[in-house]
């Protein structure tokens, strides 16, 4: 969907807002406004959603204080970067659901913890959420076979992304992950698991050192995330390439995808992403004999990452990890005890 069409979406949403006189109709219609905006990163969908919250609990109306807190959390997530404040909303939606037994966005919401601590590289507590998402599945969640076969392929995503870290020294667990994914696209014609597949494979190639192998997938990626609108694997796709070639010493095809890169980001405000591409263009700088502006990008890099992983964010964000595990902990002496 263009920008166009999704403002026009979204007038259309707030005509049909001013009309609802039904409270929970009103929270629905808020709702989805908040995330039409968070589509294209426009901070308007906090205001939407931050009034959809508070009605929600002021209605004692469930359903749509999980569905705001959700997409507001998404919203601090992908877009402000701000994962303690993030962490904290999906935490409570968790408690909430496990609470009333509402299953409806648990699943998903203990798969973006998973991916704010690999975005902060806690390796044991993005295990830990990847093991309850694997958890989930076997305990039943749904009878329905289309949302449980998507539930295994995300936790097979989740698992090839834990297992790419090329630290760990397991890329051969990765690829086979990556690769279960990527052929389920191929078999269901499915854009998104090709997607996620090929950006996850070529990511292995490229830390593997097959420099032909990661641009193919790379560039099958990049078709891929292009159909489904998926900036982030587009982006991750042009950044991939960059740092293939600029391994290869092909500098002016990496300048190339790195300034594509960097340029798009721009467009679409993701600071996370930009780490990636500054620093690609740092190196590419720096490979060229340009230590000025290499210097530059590099600097630019260095200011993003502290600005999102500031020690004081991460300190809230381990804080708030230790306070669930020990609330879990205090949950099941006492029922123990009361045995």
């Amino acid at each position: 969907m263009n920008v166009a069409s999704q403002y026009d979406k979204i007038d259309s949403l707030k005509l049909i807002l001013l009309q609802e006189k039904n409270d929970t109709a009103v929270i629905d219609k808020l709702i989805q406004i908040g995330m039409a905006y968070t589509s294209f990163k426009n901070d308007s969908a906090l205001i939407y959603l931050q009034e959809a919250l508070q009605l929600s609990e002021k209605a004692g109306y469930k359903k749509g204080e999980l569905g705001a807190r959700r997409y507001f959390a998404i919203h601090l997530n992908s877009v402000k970067s701000d994962y303690a404040a993030a962490l904290d909303m999906y935490l409570k939606n968790l408690k909430a659901e496990e609470e009333t037994g509402d299953t409806n966005f648990i699943f998903l919401d203990v798969r973006d913890i998973a991916v704010i601590y690999a975005n902060i590289e806690d390796r044991k507590k993005q295990f830990e959420y990847i093991n309850k998402l694997r958890s989930l599945i076997n305990s039943g969640i749904t009878k329905d076979s289309l949302k449980l076969s998507n539930y295994k392929v995300i936790l097979n995503v989740q698992l090839g992304v834990f297992y790419s870290d090329p630290k760990m020294n397991k890329l051969d667990s990765a690829k086979y992950y990556r690769t279960l994914v990527y052929n389920l696209g191929l078999k269901n014609d499915s854009p998104v698991w090709m997607a996620l597949g090929s950006g996850g494979l070529a990511d292995v190639y490229l830390n593997m050192k097959k420099a032909d192998s990661a641009i193919y997938y790379y560039q099958i990626c990049r078709q891929s995330a292009l159909k489904i609108n998926r900036n982030d694997l587009y982006v991750e796709s042009l950044v991939g390439l960059g740092k293939v070639y600029l391994a290869e010493k092909k500098l002016d095809s990496a300048y190339y995808y790195g300034l594509k890169a960097y340029k798009f980001l721009l467009e679409v405000k993701d600071a996370t992403r930009m780490i990636n591409a500054s620093e690609l263009l740092s190196e590419i700088y720096f490979e060229k004999g340009q230590p000025d502006s290499a210097y530059n990008y590099l600097k630019q890099t260095m200011q993003v990452k502290d600005s999102i992983f500031s020690s004081e964010k991460i300190y809230r964000i381990q804080n708030l990890g230790f306070s669930e595990t020990l609330k879990k902990q205090q949950e099941e002496q006492t029922k123990k005890e009361a045995l």
